[in-house]
């Protein structure tokens, strides 16, 4: 299982695979994106918050060193994915993790008005029992996990098509090699 670092299992073996960096993102038509030059111009922006995603919002904040009252009056939607879509509609700014938002920005369907305020986001953990009989898969999966994760800090954008992973230049990572015996299969 691959989960956020809350409420993990304690039989389980847990091994951090990524953590997300959360940024601010508006759609380049919303009434309020052409305003927002400096931390300052968000207090005449309309915030938007997923309850998905507690805190974000507000750490977000904090590091732009702007009150929480700036959020007062943000809607909270029940899921991040639908504060997404009303972002992309231009119903306001809402914090973002970067990797999830990276393609739009690059299509221009959202913008990023302040990229030096980012902040740490939840980490992703993957989780296997070590009792299982698939324990050994486990374990290379995660070693491919965590070279994919080094191969993404250099690669900017991962994608899945029809089920295969892809690079920006279009081709698969390569998987860690595996001692003989030790196949996935």
């Amino acid at each position: 299982a691959i989960r956020t670092e809350r409420d993990l299992p304690g039989h389980l073996v847990a091994r951090p695979i990524l953590r997300e960096r959360l940024t601010l993102a508006i759609a380049p038509g919303a009434r309020d994106s052409g305003v927002i030059r400096d931390p300052a111009d968000l207090a005449d922006c309309r915030l938007l918050r997923a309850a998905t995603r507690p805190g974000e919002l507000e750490a977000w904040l904090e590091a732009a060193g702007l009150p929480q009252s700036v959020a007062a009056g943000a809607p909270t939607f029940p899921h991040f994915y639908l504060a997404l879509e009303a972002a992309l509609a231009g119903a306001g700014a809402l914090v973002c993790p970067l990797r999830t938002v990276s393609d739009l920005f690059n299509k221009s369907e959202l913008k990023e008005p302040l990229p030096h305020i980012r902040v740490p986001g939840p980490v992703y953990t993957a989780l296997y029992d070590p009792a299982s009989a698939q324990s050994d898969k486990a374990r290379i999966f995660l070693r491919w996990l965590a070279r994919l994760d080094s191969e993404a800090v250099k690669t900017p954008c991962l994608a899945i098509s029809d089920g295969v992973l892809f690079s920006a230049e279009g081709k698969p990572p390569a998987l860690p090699p595996v001692a003989r015996g030790q196949g996935l299969g």
